[in-house]
């Protein structure tokens, strides 16, 4: 994550993601540095990745909808 026009991140997150088509999606967060805010987007943006996998077909985007 970066500030303004800052050369260097205040935040650095590095995650591990899981993907067994067609339902399960895992991650795990492996290295967090600097700004905590960074890892709180990251997991909130990854935890919504997986709950969308969980509801099924119904949140693809088809011809059909």
């Amino acid at each position: 994550m970066f500030r303004g026009y800052d050369k260097q991140p205040t935040s650095e997150v590095m995650a591990r993601i899981n993907f067994v088509p067609p339902a399960m999606k895992t991650y795990k967060i492996v290295q967090a540095r600097g700004n905590s805010r960074g890892e709180k987007i990251v997991r909130e943006l990854l935890d919504r990745e997986t709950e969308s996998v969980k509801k099924g077909l119904g949140s693809e985007i088809t011809r059909a909808n």
